[in-house]
């Protein structure tokens, strides 16, 4: 964007372009939100020359990238919670090791996997070739270095007993056995607090086990020693509740209270 053309646009009047106009949602908790494909914002009427600036601007770049059949760039214009979409209306037409690539970084980006978990397993346990290309070969041998036991422990963060739930995701409220786990019982009690909001439900930790054949795939790349798997094929051992930061301030507190805090 030129110097100056954001002033410009602020300062004009104009409609709403006419692909946007019913794609505003007036019942978002956070106020008028527009929610399109190519574009997801605050909506702020006195902002249509600019929002109409960045959709066009986006949707010719996404037609150019779409003639050459360039999926990734293609997928990848759209914004997070429309990538789904995306990839669905072109992922039966695709090769088999580019169906895999494609669907590992929607999946390692997507946010709220479980509000559509039903179409993630089964795009997950489509039938194609190469699919060893979902996964690096490092996260490969990860994965079977974990698995030498027999059995692997899986955890997952999620909030229970909420009375609102405008401050979380679908997936996080009441998913004890989702898809998405992880290797790690720091990184579930992590995504437990992720939205937890204080007097609003409350953070727990599931420990399940699961035979590493079971793994629909292992994913590194955000650092979550993320395991993807289907819940029917896991044995929930516990679900325990998490302490919050209040409550380990308090806990500190009475060990220095008790003289026992070194």
């Amino acid at each position: 964007m030129r110097e100056g053309l954001f002033e410009e646009l602020m300062a004009k009047e104009e409609d709403l372009h006419e692909d946007l106009i019913d794609h505003i949602d007036h019942d978002s908790p956070m106020g008028e939100f527009l929610r399109h494909p190519l574009i997801v914002t605050p909506y702020i009427p006195q902002m249509n020359a600019y929002y109409n600036y960045q959709y066009l601007g986006k949707r010719k770049e996404a037609d150019k990238v779409l003639k050459k059949k360039d999926w990734s760039q293609w997928i990848w214009f759209h914004e997070r919670p429309f990538r789904l979409d995306a990839f669905l209306s072109v992922c039966s037409g695709l090769p088999a090791k580019t169906y895999w690539e494609l669907l590992r970084e929607i999946w390692v980006d997507t946010e709220g996997p479980s509000v559509n978990q039903d179409i993630w397993l089964e795009l997950f346990n489509r039938p194609y070739p190469k699919r060893r290309k979902m996964m690096t070969g490092k996260e490969r041998r990860a994965l079977t270095q974990a698995s030498e036991s027999g059995e692997l422990n899986i955890y997952r963060g999620f909030v229970t007993g909420v009375e609102t739930e405008e401050n979380y995701y679908e997936e996080d409220i009441d998913r004890e056995g989702g898809i998405s786990w992880t290797l790690d019982y720091n990184k579930a009690e992590w995504f437990a607090r992720r939205f937890l909001v204080e007097g609003n439900g409350v953070g727990m930790v599931a420990e399940a086990i699961c035979k590493p054949k079971d793994v629909i795939g292992y994913f590194e790349s955000r650092g979550e020693k993320e395991i993807v798997v289907d819940p029917s094929k896991i044995r929930i051992l516990r679900s325990q509740e998490i302490l919050t930061d209040q409550d380990q301030t308090n806990a500190t507190q009475k060990l220095m209270d008790e003289g026992k805090w070194v």
